[in-house]
């Protein structure tokens, strides 16, 4: 009887408590005022825009997106596929899932921007700042701001005109967000990235370096969207959306012209980045996860090991078999290279041989080839990854996340997207 009591007494007082316990605060269910009260609160915060960026940028978009051009290319199939082998062809289909979750992926980030950039507006460390002087607070918002404009100008050249917010969402938002024209939306963002570029910082001067939207990057991706905004794009025909479309170009193509070349200069001028490293050193360099926040990189989205996607010296590299005998693991080097780029190289251009390759190493490590043949224009690989340069291999049972970083920003390429 006595043990009885014992428990009945023992139910009411978790009765009692049960209100005051449901009611207790998470420590880790941080408000904004939390947040946005300090600056390594923010920085958190920020670095929460890059795990989305990572699953897209040093996944899909590398075997999907970026190919076919007069560079790089994929074998395709003659089949429709789910996975986007029709992509590279320039007729995704609606079966291709994706496109969808790429998408889903890119607004995520874009919604985590938005949110922190509202924050920190709306913050009293904001609001006692000096806005026109370069701080580490003032570096955050431009960082926000940088990757935001880095996934809306890469939404508009895979999709053209797409819906374009700008705040942070909430639960009383319209469910279907109508497209905004994309010329609106290069300019806004080019307009936007000229507020912050004069108060961020340059990758030398904040950590992680390059791993970071700096304000060189700033200035390189101001460049990129200009010359977005002015050059051709393929128009839809709003009354008959199955036509192909027209290829426009806007009467002030010159003028976003004249805006490219001035922030690209501005990058090669103001001289925090030069091209010192030997070309198959500073290969070397990336494919042992080395960062130089000085050289030809100007952005590199990091990537983990074994962090999920990661296709640098898998998808993209020299061809690997897997094996006992192999302690780098397996590189499928499903990502070619056009035979005519091969051929652009002069025969004296050192820069060939360490990027253009014939060959692949089998499971033993013995290079087999060429494999170049006259039915197989898919044999000349991207030889910049190579896992036969890691200093410490992965292990033989290893394949994709690499942990090499997704590397599609550099100080050569400021006016392309792929290294």
């Amino acid at each position: 009887m006595n043990a009885m009591k014992y428990l009945l007494l023992l139910c009411m007082v978790s009765l009692f408590a049960c209100d005051d316990y449901l009611n207790v605060d998470s420590p880790s269910n941080f408000d904004n005022n939390y947040v946005f009260n300090s600056e390594e609160e923010i920085f958190r915060a920020v670095s929460g825009i890059y795990p989305p960026l990572v699953n897209v940028y040093s996944g899909r978009w590398i075997t999907l997106f970026l190919p076919n051009t007069d560079v790089e290319f994929k074998d395709v199939s003659e089949s429709p596929s789910a996975r986007g082998e029709d992509y590279p062809c320039f007729a995704p289909t609606s079966i291709d899932s994706n496109l969808s979750s790429v998408m889903a992926e890119l607004y995520k980030a874009v919604n985590l921007a938005n949110a922190i950039i509202d924050g920190i507006e709306n913050s009293p460390l904001y609001a006692q700042a000096d806005l026109g002087k370069a701080s580490n607070l003032l570096q955050l918002y431009g960082e926000a701001k940088v990757l935001r404009a880095m996934i809306y100008h890469d939404l508009v050249r895979s999709w053209g005109d797409v819906p374009f917010l700008l705040k942070p969402s909430s639960s009383d938002d319209e469910m279907q967000v109508p497209p905004t024209d994309r010329d609106v939306i290069l300019t806004t963002l080019i307009e936007d990235l000229k507020s912050v570029e004069p108060v961020m910082q340059y990758a030398k001067d904040i950590t992680y370096g390059v791993e970071r939207a700096s304000k060189e990057f700033c200035q390189g991706l101001i460049a990129q969207i200009a010359l977005t905004r002015g050059g051709w794009t393929l128009r839809p025909n709003k009354e008959n959306p199955n036509e192909v479309g027209t290829m426009e170009r806007s009467e002030d193509w010159q003028e976003y012209y004249q805006i490219a070349e001035k922030y690209s200069g501005k990058v090669i001028f103001e001289g925090h980045h030069n091209l010192n490293v030997g070309y198959e050193e500073f290969w070397r360099l990336v494919c042992n996860w080395k960062t130089l926040n000085n050289d030809d990189f100007i952005f590199d989205i990091p990537v983990l090991k074994g962090g999920g996607s990661g296709e640098f010296c898998y998808y993209v590299g020299v061809p690997m078999d897997e094996g006992d005998n192999n302690p780098y693991g397996k590189s499928s080097g499903s990502y070619s290279l056009s035979t005519l780029y091969m051929l652009s190289f002069d025969k004296n251009d050192l820069r060939r041989d360490v990027t253009c390759v014939n060959y692949k190493y089998d499971s033993n490590l013995n290079q087999t080839g060429p494999t170049m043949g006259s039915n197989q224009l898919a044999g000349i690989k991207d030889g910049k990854y190579r896992r036969i340069w890691m200093d410490t291999p992965l292990g033989s049972t290893t394949s994709k996340s690499t942990g090499v970083n997704a590397s599609i920003h550099a100080l050569c390429r400021c006016f392309i997207n792929v290294c």
